[in-house]
């Protein structure tokens, strides 16, 4: 039984992580995953992990399901896959934000994921999976000029998803807008706005 590990170091060398593996252990609280390392249902049902730092490809099935403590996932820009159930039941998550790396997100990846009210895309769309945010209601941001969104935004993915092109840091320039007329003792105000986005 692992239920009062608290903590653990893993190598960079570590290539596998299988199923089971931390199981349950209910008192860890953050994770480390190394850049070689690939998850398949290592991290399930621990129920006390709040914070997971992710630095490889490959996020197995079921490798942190039900984690319902789980609030703050990083993907780094290693991540390649994540697999079915990955983040399935962590009921806790309320935001993840998708790297451009990405390429695809499995079946069920973030059923379940009842607090998710944002998701943010950095890159051309990955694909995505029958039922990847069931029962997820959330807000998706994605590039106003990737790849491949025109394709997607319509599917169903078995939640209600809100899509919402952004361009982040690729904004046009609207020109600007008077707002507050210049005085003969005032500036007034200009206020901006992208083209694309609106923001």
């Amino acid at each position: 039984s692992c239920e009062k590990l608290n903590t653990i170091k893993l190598p960079s060398s570590l290539e596998l992580i299988d199923r089971y593996a931390f199981t349950s252990c209910v008192s860890l609280k953050e994770v480390t995953i190394p850049k070689k390392t690939v998850l398949n249902g290592s991290f399930s049902r621990c129920t006390g992990l709040k914070t997971v730092y992710l630095n490889n490809a490959v996020i197995g099935m079921e490798s942190f399901r039900d984690c319902t403590s789980l609030n703050k996932v990083v993907l780094s820009n290693s991540v390649t896959d994540l697999g079915m159930y990955a983040f399935g039941g962590c009921s806790a998550l309320t935001e993840i934000t998708i790297p451009a790396s990405v390429e695809v997100i499995e079946t069920n990846a973030f059923d379940g994921c009842s607090m998710l009210k944002t998701v943010k895309f950095l890159g051309n769309a990955p694909e995505i999976q029958f039922n990847a945010f069931k029962r997820v209601v959330a807000t998706v941001n994605y590039p106003f000029t990737a790849w491949g969104w025109a394709d997607k935004i319509n599917n169903d993915y078995g939640g209600t998803l809100t899509w919402i092109p952004k361009c982040f840091n690729d904004h046009v320039n609207d020109g600007g807008t008077v707002t507050v007329p210049p005085t003969c003792t005032e500036e007034g105000l200009m206020t901006f706005a992208c083209v694309n986005c609106g923001e």
